[in-house]
């Protein structure tokens, strides 16, 4: 019975250990919490697996409840202020002492609830495929903690015989492969075939603090340096209307055009101009006469990651946007932006023009100010703007006198346009940007900065091109006379890029199956079901046999490995009395350790006699009557059909073997 304990509590370890990982990947834990956990899990997993028991006293737990309540209140009140956090880091702790203080049935009933708590503040907490893995995990650890409950339950106050010990973690950890297996085939089957209308009812619970910032209208000098630290994706974009890799391109998002020294903004009178789609969603923004000009087109899907921002980000000149929106407005900086926040992702298809504009519109007297206002500037930024004379000067200027670097200074400098150009010469693209776009301003060229993405990576594995929080960037555009707004990028290369090892591999993988998770799980909808469907059938209609229905092969396999599973549990060398049914050939092996045990006492049955005819002759001892009993019971179980005996016969042998 000790193996089926320490399986049990494992399997219950498990269970939380389950629901921890799946909350940790939402990133709903604190570092201290992250630890603590992590440690009493490890702990717990090394007394069971060592045969010790950690008993600890209620005056240590009276202790810790009470400093874990004061935790909690100042974890509310100074570091994470969010009660979804507080409740989070609550469920963690009761599932730690109460791992550590179990010892009765309820007890370990409480430990599974928590664990279901874990893995179902999870599901509202997490959108990543992190979740499925602690998800799958919480399923095979449920299913053996049931399996081996019940176990101990029903052999609670019987005699119990295990005959092979070792084999009956090697047993259950089958039938739990297998059930879990089984389980998954059905629920996938059911998942993408049945019809689902449920959409996250709590998601409006989710901080907004653990989305990925994005861009707005007001951008601090250093904040994309910050992002680009990061390698957190941020969209997918792929090309539907060529196959290959995107080529290298800027994805414009926001350009801004009024600078203070410090930040550049757009003033919040700025509307735009409302949008309203015609059918299927289908936005128009390029008149008649531009959709005729001359020149290379592309359409390509945008996947739009969780960031706090409405902003759409394009490349090209956009002239047909296809999303799910009442309406977007197009900004007077030629951005675009959605009727609501996309802070839980966004998906769009754009058709656009790459070629620069032939005919380019003019530039209002308005817009002309808009775009040349500048605050006090340094004597020294206005000499070397006019020195260089040109914008195509400026940008050479620049790539190739000044380096790259994402360090940021110690101090933000009253004056970071001239720190970074004359003091320190080394930045990232903001400083770059923000110093071209001023000295355009100087030489009276219109201009401003652009901030978006640009480079990314394409995932070999999804298909998918992946734009990273460090493939943010920002660049400048200048309005020069015939060509309108050009696109100029001061920015020299990063010589400090890491190269594509194993870490970006690994990342791919992880990218693919969260894409998968997104794509099939989260954002799976009718429209995607009834496409399964009708492929499935297509398929099926191809073949000129009468073809097994492919819809029906998953709910099979999930019978046959649930059915497999239970195989692992029909009696072979062990069982338990409430469940044994011995066959004749087991009967008789039980009888013949009865033989055993009375031969090393002296006592032998002649091969002619008959078990009932040696039964009579046992002589006086204290396990004689024992041994009568079990060749009656013997007797009853393979000549007359009493299963029941099979109890019996497990208890009586046990109690011949104790008595001498």
């Amino acid at each position: 019975m000790n193996s089926i304990n320490r399986f049990f509590q494992l399997s219950l370890t498990g269970m939380l250990a389950s629901g921890y990982i799946a909350i940790a990947g939402a990133g709903y834990l604190s570092i201290y919490v992250l630890l603590i956990a992590a440690a009493a899990l490890l702990l717990k997993t090394v007394l069971i697996l060592s045969h010790r028991d950690l008993r600890i006293p209620d005056s240590w737990v009276t202790l810790s409840t009470g400093i874990c309540i004061l935790f909690l209140i100042g974890d509310y009140l100074w570091l994470s202020q969010d009660f979804l956090t507080v409740t989070v880091h609550l469920v963690i702790f009761l599932a730690i002492v109460k791992l550590f203080t179990a010892r009765t049935r309820r007890d370990f009933f409480y430990l599974q609830v928590i664990a279901f708590l874990e893995i179902l503040a999870a599901s509202m907490l997490s959108t990543s495929a992190s979740f499925f893995i602690g998800l799958a995990m919480f399923l095979f650890f449920a299913v053996a903690t049931f399996a081996s409950a019940e176990i101990r339950r029903s052999g609670t106050g019987q005699q119990i015989v295990i005959h092979g010990e070792r084999r009956v973690n090697w047993r259950l950890s089958a039938l739990t492969g297998s059930v879990t297996l089984g389980i998954l085939c059905l629920a996938s089957v059911m998942f993408f075939l049945l019809p689902r209308t449920a959409r996250a009812a709590f998601q409006h619970l989710i901080a907004e603090r653990y989305h990925i910032a994005g861009f707005s209208n007001e951008v601090n000098l250093g904040r994309i340096g910050e992002l680009k630290q990061r390698q957190t994706p941020v969209a997918h974009i792929r090309v539907l209307d060529q196959s290959g890799a995107i080529p290298p391109m800027y994805w414009r998002g926001s350009a801004l055009r009024t600078f203070d020294g410090r930040r550049w903004i757009n003033p919040p009178a700025d509307t735009g101009e409302m949008l309203r789609p015609q059918g299927g969603g289908l936005i128009q923004l390029a008149s008649d006469d531009q959709r005729r000009r001359e020149g290379k087109r592309m359409v390509y899907e945008v996947n739009l990651q969780t960031m706090v921002s409405d902003t759409i980000f394009v490349a090209g000149i956009p002239e047909f946007l296809q999303i799910n929106s009442p309406y977007i407005r197009r900004m007077s900086d030629d951005g675009l932006k959605t009727a609501f926040n996309t802070q839980n992702g966004a998906r769009y298809v754009v058709y656009s023009y790459l070629n620069s504009a032939a005919e380019p519109a003019a530039l209002t007297h308005r817009s002309r100010i808009e775009h040349l206002i500048l605050p006090p500037v340094d004597p020294r930024v206005v000499e070397l703007a006019r020195s260089l004379g040109t914008p195509d000067a400026i940008q050479r200027h620049l790539r190739s006198s000044y380096g790259y670097t994402l360090a940021l200074p110690e101090t933000l400098p009253e004056d970071p346009t001239a720190y970074f150009l004359f003091e320190r010469k080394q930045g990232h693209c903001e400083y770059f940007a923000s110093a071209m776009a001023v000295m355009l301003r100087v030489l009276n060229v219109p201009s401003r900065v652009v901030t978006g993405f640009s480079g990314g990576i394409r995932n070999e594995i999804s298909g998918w091109h992946v734009l990273r929080t460090a493939d943010a960037h920002s660049w400048v555009e200048a309005w020069i006379e015939g060509r309108g707004w050009v696109v100029f990028d001061p920015t020299p290369a990063d010589p400090n890029a890491a190269s594509f090892g194993i870490q970006e591999k690994w990342s791919m993988w992880v990218d693919a199956l969260d894409t998968f998770w997104k794509d099939w799980v989260l954002g799976y909808s009718l429209e995607q079901q009834l496409s399964i469907v009708s492929r499935v059938e297509q398929k099926r209609m191809s073949f000129d046999f009468q073809a097994l229905p492919f819809q029906k092969i998953g709910l099979w396999a999930g019978a046959g490995l649930i059915l497999i599973g239970l195989w692992f549990v029909v009696p072979r060398k062990w069982n338990f009395a409430w469940k044994r049914r011995l066959s004749i050939h087991e009967a008789e092996r039980m009888y013949d350790q009865l033989l055993k045990i009375l031969k090393k006492r002296g006592v032998e049955r002649p091969v002619w006699m008959t078990p009932q005819e040696f039964a009579h002759q046992f002589p006086a001892a204290p396990w004689r009557d024992s041994a009568v009993k079990f060749t009656q019971a013997y007797y009853d179980f393979r000549f007359g059909g009493r299963t029941e005996a099979a109890s019996e016969m497990q208890a009586l042998l046990k109690q011949v073997r104790k008595s001498y």
